[in-house]
């Protein structure tokens, strides 16, 4: 009788617990972008990234002609860093963002100082979510 309970336990648990799940591999096609300079920044958006250039973050920001996209890397111990946008692109209901940062060469002559390396990516105003990679 054990047996019998525990194997009926056991498939309500397998059948109730497990769920196959297909997800639809979104279309997704790549965006223009631009790299803004820290001088062509929206005032707002400048203030919003100093105030939060210590840790980590993702910002989005739009204006009536074009939405920003802020990743920042926080507080980093020297200079000599630098970001790469890998994957820039959109689905019907998302925007995707792939960043790297990537470090000082061996050997290379950096600035001793804290940094806050971040980049700003500029595109046409869209109102879809951004997803940070």
């Amino acid at each position: 009788m054990k047996k019998i309970c525990l194997c009926t336990l056991l498939a309500i648990l397998l059948c109730c617990g497990c769920e196959i799940k297909h997800l639809k591999e979104e279309k997704k096609e790549l965006i223009d972008y631009t790299i803004v300079e820290n001088a062509d920044i929206p005032e707002e958006l400048a203030k919003t990234i100093m105030d939060k250039k210590g840790e980590a973050f993702n910002i989005t920001f739009s204006d009536n002609n074009y939405t920003y996209i802020v990743v920042g890397y926080g507080t980093m111990n020297s200079g000599g860093y630098s970001i790469q946008v890998l994957d820039l692109c959109e689905s019907d209901d998302n925007i995707y963002i792939e960043t790297v940062l990537n470090g000082p060469k061996e050997n290379e002559l950096v600035l001793k100082a804290k940094t806050y390396p971040f980049i700003v990516v500029k595109i046409e105003r869209n109102d879809k979510n951004v997803i940070y990679n």
